[in-house]
């Protein structure tokens, strides 16, 4: 290694969960959308904002004309998930992810 810190992929989001938009029924139709979530370097996810006008036009590359536009619309669905739908959301991605386990620290 020379010293120089290795970039890392972070989850980026187009339309942020933790916004306020519905908090009080606690949550959205945006929040398990895995079309939301997408590899982002840090720099630019932390300290560019998200570079939301270039993640964009990745999302519009990667589904499609109108894929911003469906998840601003279900962005602004209230949504209150029941304990049923959290424990199926647990188990998909328990499954999906099958003994992966955590990189060390």
């Amino acid at each position: 290694m020379d010293g120089r810190r290795t970039p890392t992929t972070e989850a980026g989001h187009y339309k942020h969960t933790s916004d306020k938009v519905n908090q009080t029924l606690g949550g959205n139709m945006v929040w398990w959308d895995e079309r939301n979530l997408n590899g982002q370097c840090g720099r630019c996810n932390r300290h560019n904002s998200g570079e939301l006008d270039l993640y964009g036009l990745y999302l519009e590359q990667k589904f499609g004309h109108g894929i911003c536009q469906e998840l601003d619309r279900q962005f602004r669905i209230p949504k209150k998930w029941s304990r049923e739908e959290a424990a199926e959301v647990e188990a998909k991605y328990t499954a999906l992810l099958g003994g992966i386990s955590a990189p060390k620290q």
